[in-house]
């Protein structure tokens, strides 16, 4: 009772100003964590509203059906819309990238796991969790592809099972990985428990700093993926079957990449019409 009259004393007034205050930044701050010279930094900004609005309203909307709660404040706050990254790796920058995991795993820098983490990430264009999560009972190397289950995807609930294909380049890995895999379910197990390898961001930072490569994140491999095969020729349609996403309207953010390939597509109707009148006349 006590935790309903607390919810309920939440109007919409006092949700949208704490949002519009982390937004602004009012609440940064500093302070000292429990660790020996640990330091934690709360920067605030619109990307931390927007985090905190959607995990609030999802709180209020789980204490709704529960029955905790009779309304969510934090529902109908407007945002602004968060920035599109347009960050994807040219063909140069994406050598660079290859060649310096090579020299971070062949020097110890980064571990081999990560390494191979990173490659696949880029080689199959999936998200970090369907691969750092990666089981063996999910790998089906006749096929050449990953077998994912919904519980383990992103649009599981509307999308089904969802299959990954794998290149050469990414079985050869794989095959690798499973000649020396230890006794874990997991393809790229934790080095300190059971469970598997969760910590990928410095090992990136890392390779990215060997490679010279500037504001680059996990996720924009994802992106490079998708922009090499729109590049490449390989529709719209294809390129989402391939990432997962569950509604073209995901897969359309690539759609000004496919220039060249329209291009190609209406130079062959003009060769067709031209052929077309000479055999005519």
């Amino acid at each position: 009772l006590l935790g309903r009259r607390l919810a309920d004393s939440v109007s919409n007034a006092e949700a949208a100003r704490a949002i519009g205050d982390i937004a602004a930044g009012k609440t940064a701050c500093t302070w000292k964590s429990t660790k020996a010279r640990g330091r934690v930094v709360v920067t605030g900004g619109d990307q931390t509203a927007r985090r905190t609005r959607t995990t609030a309203a999802a709180m209020f909307a789980w204490g709704i059906k529960h029955g905790l709660v009779r309304a969510n404040p934090f529902r109908d706050i407007p945002l602004s819309a968060a920035p599109m990254r347009e960050r994807f790796l040219s063909p140069g920058e994406t050598a660079s990238l290859l060649r310096a995991l090579d020299e971070a795993g062949a020097s110890g820098a980064v571990s081999g796991n990560c390494c191979d983490a990173i490659r696949l990430l880029l080689l199959t264009g999936a998200r970090k969790t369907e691969i750092l999560a990666l089981r063996w009972q999910e790998v089906e190397l006749p096929r050449a592809r990953l077998s994912l289950p919904p519980e383990r995807t992103k649009t599981g609930g509307k999308t089904g099972r969802r299959y990954i294909a794998l290149s050469g380049f990414a079985i050869e890995i794989l095959s690798r990985l499973a000649s020396n895999k230890r006794s874990s379910t997991f393809v790229f197990p934790a080095n300190s428990s059971a469970g598997h390898l969760i910590a990928l961001r410095r090992p990136f930072l890392r390779v990215c700093e060997l490679a010279d490569l500037k504001d680059l994140t996990i996720h924009d491999l994802r992106h490079t993926f998708a922009s090499m095969a729109v590049a490449n020729g390989h529709s719209l349609f294809a390129v989402g079957k391939a990432l997962g996403h569950a509604s073209t309207r995901t897969t359309e953010r690539y759609a000004h990449l496919t220039n060249d390939p329209l291009v190609a597509l209406a130079n062959s109707v003009h060769e067709s019409i031209l052929t077309a009148d000479e055999t005519s006349s």
